[in-house]
């Protein structure tokens, strides 16, 4: 759990520079839905190869 509190502090902390690099901040929530897009496939994926 330590780890990925530390992975979601690290994208939140980086985010403005990715809108910003992007050249829009209306991507911000853009950002977050991804990550935890992400998360949830990996998690998913993850738990049915440990089954």
């Amino acid at each position: 759990m330590m780890a990925v509190g530390f992975e979601g502090l690290s994208v939140t902390t980086i985010a403005p520079s990715i809108a910003g690099d992007l050249n829009g901040l209306d991507l911000f929530g853009w950002i977050f839905s991804t990550y935890l897009l992400v998360q949830i496939i990996g998690t998913l994926v993850v738990g049915r190869i440990i089954d």
